[in-house]
């Protein structure tokens, strides 16, 4: 494969779909984008920002293959079946599913409200198992199949006034490892992600201070760039992974060691 600066890897994904949740924007639009520069096909979902989701998709146009925007909001069993079936229906079989929306209502457990924690687990953690089961039907029938899960370090050291957010994170470590091994027979790998701190505007909610304060907290003493965290993900996506499943790769710059 010839030496491409826009897909820093080398990595093949052409002729295959992927599917990423949450892909407007963050550490969800880095992927879109690594992904269409290894010549991937990519369905992205939005939940809001329609513009900008379509901007993106058209800015990526110009790679191997086309890229294409789709509105979902995170919701039940058969919302999550019927878009799999939408995707399959319109652009052909799906190769690969990145679980990537997430979000976070942080406070205090004890002050925290239940509104708060039902948000969080639904999106961070019933929203990706309804979509990897719902993928799962055909993936097994054509025995092949990537999946990777975006957690985060919070679900493997907990964080305090995060309680929601690292139980959804910690439990979709657990999904990733135990499909990983019910499907491993299938030819189908299944891994999760764990950023630590990453340098999006998910971080705005944080006080000046505290965001300021990141870089000295991590041993690598910065935060983590997006694209470093995509190029992860398409690694995992490609046959180069082939050999591992059921892996949780962190990406925290010596945070979580």
């Amino acid at each position: 494969m010839q030496n491409n600066t826009e897909n820093p890897l080398f990595v093949d994904l052409r002729n295959r779909l992927i599917v990423v949740t949450g892909g407007s924007r963050g550490i969800g639009r880095a992927i879109v984008e690594q992904l269409a520069s290894c010549g991937a096909g990519v369905v992205f979902t939005y939940h809001t920002q329609e513009e900008v989701a379509k901007a993106l998709a058209c800015g990526l146009q110009r790679h191997d293959m086309p890229v294409w925007h789709m509105p979902y909001t995170a919701g039940n069993a058969p919302d999550a079946a019927a878009l799999i079936a939408r995707i399959e229906d319109a652009h052909g079989p799906i190769h690969g599913l990145v679980n990537n929306a997430g979000i976070t209502r942080d406070g205090v457990f004890v002050r925290n409200s239940t509104d708060a924690w039902d948000a969080v687990l639904d999106v961070n953690l019933h929203a990706p198992a309804y979509l990897l089961h719902a993928a799962l039907d055909p993936m097994m029938r054509r025995g092949a199949g990537r999946v990777v899960n975006m957690a985060s370090i919070s679900g493997l050291r907990g964080a305090i006034g995060q309680a929601n957010y690292s139980a959804s994170k910690a439990a979709l470590i657990a999904l990733t490892r135990t499909t990983a091994l019910e499907m491993a027979r299938f030819g189908i790998q299944i891994n999760a992600v764990a950023p630590g701190f990453i340098d999006t505007d998910i971080l705005d909610a944080m006080p000046a201070a505290a965001r300021a304060a990141i870089p000295s907290r991590v041993p690598a003493r910065r935060m983590g760039r997006p694209e470093e965290v995509a190029c992860a993900v398409a690694y995992l996506l490609s046959d180069a992974a082939d050999y591992i499943t059921g892996h949780t790769l962190v990406i925290d710059g010596g945070l979580n060691a």
